[in-house]
């Protein structure tokens, strides 16, 4: 069994996915040095006569060396003494998990297919926090696996030694157990605004109840080609006492990249940390040669394997490394679930009922893509501290993201095409 685990994530005046607090003791060390230097060249200047102007001398070009290094901890300082969101995953805090094409050898055109669910869960088996984290298998080969955080605000200040400043770095932690066979393997983290692009729209009536409908275009440039993720979230449909058949239908439109951004429907008891895809479609324009739904469609799928449990449906649009097609669309009216008995949940657009929750998150560019440290049967854990990168989470992915503003974190994981080993392991994120 392949694992990737992520448990504790931590986020230091930045944000937090892993726990990010080492650097503090070097950050002192330093200052002490320089306050140290700084006291002998006073000591020097006093007790020795110019003749020793030279020893003087270099006295104080050490301490100006220190006392950049001194700057320099002291900004780094500034990014991680604040921590203001830290993730153990011992609780249910909204992380969902979210994927779309994997690759798969067969006849297949292109070998690319969607897959109806993620390879991320959660066990208790290996942590590096108090029980849970996160697993990525990789059994599926699937190229598109994102966890996605719940909305993070960033503080506009944080307060280092007393002093309050305007917030300027924004750093991330997280502790890995990884054991990739595959070279091809990578973990990737994205950071972006909370964005949602969905509007209702009353230009182009779905057959049903007309009126508005809920519809999505995606901009073809910019911070929107990659790996962008937008959601309409039901609330929890109870299906504990439904009586069969029980039946989602709804009026599509959907054009996309073919075979690469899929627009789904995803189906969950668990508040999509896991998921089963009900309804999945990418393909581009009938003028490109494409199948793209380009007139409403009446959809219908049966939920009747989830009579007994409480669900959510997520309609979600999922981008994967670049490239959106022109003309776009993923337009949605009247959601409605029934059973033999009635109606059980409706969404009309808005012109009777609105029941969906619109979301979204915009990530832009990766901050982070790191392979593999190669084979590691037995669980070996290491915190990545993405200051060792360069990386500063307020940057983004496309350098937009600003003090206050309501942020998320994407971990990507691209499985490769050889057996799994125990896989990808997270946890506290900070």
């Amino acid at each position: 069994m392949k694992k990737r685990i992520v448990s504790i994530i931590s986020i230091l005046a930045i944000v937090g996915l892993l726990s990010v607090i080492a650097t503090a003791l070097d950050q002192r060390s330093d200052t002490e040095k320089v306050n140290r230097l700084q006291a002998n060249v006073e000591q020097t200047k006093v007790k020795v006569q110019l003749p020793e102007g030279r020893r003087l001398k270099a006295l104080e070009e050490d301490a100006k060396v220190l006392a950049i290094k001194k700057k320099q901890a002291l900004a780094l300082a500034a990014a991680q003494a604040d921590t203001f969101y830290v993730e153990d995953f011992e609780t249910d805090n909204g992380w969902q998990a979210t994927s779309s094409w994997g690759q798969r050898v067969g006849p297949v055109v292109g070998g690319l297919l969607d897959e109806d669910h993620s390879d991320w869960e959660l066990v208790t088996d290996n942590s590096n926090s108090p029980v849970t984290s996160w697993h990525e298998t990789g059994a599926t080969m699937i190229q598109t696996d994102m966890l996605l955080s719940p909305p993070i605000t960033l503080p506009t200040e944080v307060t280092v030694g007393g002093v309050t400043s305007v917030l300027k770095a924004v750093n991330m932690c997280v502790s890995l157990d990884w054991d990739n066979i595959d070279a091809a393997e990578q973990f990737r983290v994205y950071a972006g605004k909370t964005e949602s692009l969905w509007t209702l729209d009353a230009s182009d009536p779905s057959p049903g109840s007309g009126g508005n409908a809920w519809v999505l275009e995606v901009p073809t440039a910019g911070k929107y080609v990659e790996f962008i993720r937008q959601f309409l979230t039901t609330g929890e449909i109870d299906l504990t006492s439904a009586t069969a058949p029980v039946t989602l239908s709804f009026y599509v439109k959907s054009i996309s990249e073919t075979e690469f951004d899929y627009n789904k429907v995803d189906v969950s008891t668990d508040n999509f940390k896991s998921f089963l895809t009900v309804f999945s479609h990418a393909d581009g324009p009938a003028s490109g040669g494409g199948a793209g739904i380009a007139a409403w469609t009446l959809i219908t799928a049966n939920l009747d394997a989830f009579i007994g449990s409480s669900i959510r449906i997520r309609f979600s649009q999922n981008g994967d490394f670049g490239f959106v097609e022109p003309g776009n669309i993923y337009a949605v009216d009247d959601v409605s679930v029934d059973d033999a008995v009635g109606n059980l949940f409706l969404d009309d657009g808005g012109d009777t009922a609105t029941a969906l929750t619109a979301s979204g998150f915009v990530p832009g560019n990766q901050v982070l893509i790191l392979g593999g440290p190669g084979a590691n049967p037995t669980p070996n854990w290491s915190t990545i501290d993405l200051t060792q990168f360069g990386v500063n989470i307020l940057d983004g992915g496309d350098g937009d993201v600003e003090p206050g503003d309501e942020i998320q974190i994407g971990i990507v994981f691209i499985a490769g095409a050889n057996p799994p080993g125990r896989g990808f392991i997270s946890t506290i994120l900070n």
